[in-house]
């Protein structure tokens, strides 16, 4: 079973692309309200969007962002399994309003990215360990970025699946897109790549360094939209916002280590037809030495129907379920489908057909035309193999046949480490065949 948690921020000036300068910035009101790495006697204020809840570290976390100045992220992780117990709860600095936050869990930190104002991103590390032990002067390592095409408008830190951590030392991978048909200036279509190394035993040699600039396939995020009015809905005037043109992948970043390679998966919304949105998704390899594009592809295998905001995850064998929302302005109701591939599946394909997980019975008719910032395709730490989640609310209870097929191999020997390893701790091996 994978152990997991999540993040938020600290800060510390913005810097040009390459060796940024680390900051560890504690509040200097011993117990004032949202002191960083404090425990709050109260709820968090009004957030950016509502908590979300998720498993981590054998427990949950709420995560918030406050909506008004001071700004912080406030950030919950459960004291048991249970998770409707008590909570460790912290409120970490930001310089300016952490929008639109994006988590990433690894073994030294959790991961963080926000959008601070029009130019700047933040970029965080926090001290995980503390968090996870309930001590109140848990630190955070904070990098300001930007503004540049090669950050876009957002960057996503690896996220870890399954039992297997990175190789010791590693850095926690920042990814991002560049589109040279969109609004930043970009020179080519491209996926850039960070390495953020966090040093707790001297925060001030923590860097975050990069890009590594690695050549896609052309893609399009510039979709014909009018403000946020893009996507068509049956019966209505009122569209939906694709946020393709925010040239950012949308969560998750998902890591894998399979032993003889390291594996991340990714994906964002493009216009993949003239007119028509699609999902375009990336693999890639090499990570800890030589970064490549290992396969990627477009998923649109028609011309009548949109398909956005998704998201993908990899499974222990190496098989892909890419989830996202769907409509047109006829007749599909905004809904929820899903497509994928297994590992023997030519590369750069989605060959598995695709499936209605809920087909929507009415259009939204709101004037704002939101319909998510967030999309999320999770593995199940039980088999490492089910697909779970949500676009823009749920997705992924099923997954029939490529949950089959998952299940259906032949069993291999493998090393289970026991999650005392996560933790820093103890750890013990078992061989199991």
């Amino acid at each position: 079973m994978r152990r997991r948690s999540i993040t938020t921020p600290g800060s510390a000036p913005a810097t040009a692309p390459g060796r940024a300068r680390a900051a560890f910035v504690p509040d200097p009101r011993p117990g004032g309200r949202g002191s960083t790495g404090r425990r709050r006697p109260g709820a968090a204020r009004s957030a950016q969007r509502k908590p979300t809840l998720q498993l981590r570290a054998d427990g949950a976390q709420a995560v918030h962002s406050d909506s008004s100045g001071p700004f912080f992220n406030c950030v919950a992780i459960s004291t048991s399994p249970d998770p409707t117990g008590t909570y460790y709860r912290y409120a970490f600095s930001a310089p300016q309003f952490p929008d639109y936050p994006k988590y990433g869990v690894w073994p030294d930190a959790y991961y963080l990215n926000t959008r601070e104002g029009d130019t700047t991103l933040g970029n965080y590390a926090l001290e995980r360990a503390e968090m996870l032990a309930g001590n109140p002067a848990a630190r955070v390592v904070r990098f300001g970025v930007g503004p540049g095409y090669q950050y876009g408008n957002g960057l996503l830190p690896s996220d870890l699946d399954g039992e297997d951590l990175p190789p010791a030392g590693s850095p926690n991978y920042f990814i991002g897109t560049q589109d040279n048909d969109g609004s930043y200036g970009a020179p080519i279509d491209a996926i850039n790549i960070y390495e953020f190394h966090v040093d707790w035993g001297t925060p001030a040699n923590s860097t975050f360094t990069g890009p590594t600039t690695l050549p896609t396939d052309p893609f399009d995020s510039a979709f014909p939209c009018s403000g946020r009015n893009c996507i068509p809905q049956p019966g209505t005037s009122v569209k939906l916002d694709i946020l393709s043109y925010r040239q950012r992948p949308t969560w998750r970043a998902a890591y894998r280590n399979f032993g003889d390679h390291e594996s991340l998966v990714t994906s964002q919304s493009v216009e993949a037809q003239p007119g028509i949105a699609g999902m375009r998704w990336y693999e890639l390899r090499g990570l800890g030495g030589t970064p490549a594009i290992y396969q990627q592809g477009t998923y649109s295998p028609d011309t009548v129907i949109h398909r956005w905001m998704g998201s993908v995850a990899m499974d222990g064998s190496g098989n892909m379920a890419l989830g996202y929302s769907v409509s047109n302005g006829v007749d599909v109701y905004p809904g929820i489908r899903y497509t994928g591939r297994l590992a023997s599946d030519p590369l750069g394909t989605m060959p598995q057909g695709e499936n209605t997980l809920i087909a929507g019975t009415g259009s939204q008719t709101g004037t704002a035309s939101r319909w998510g910032d967030y999309a999320s395709t999770s593995i199940d730490p039980a088999d490492d193999c089910t697909p779970t989640g949500g676009v823009p609310a749920r997705l992924f209870r099923r997954l029939g046949h490529l949950q089959a097929r998952c299940l259906e191999e032949p069993p291999q020997r493998r090393v289970i480490r026991v999650l005392d390893r996560f933790q820093g701790g103890p750890s013990r091996e078992e061989i199991t065949d």
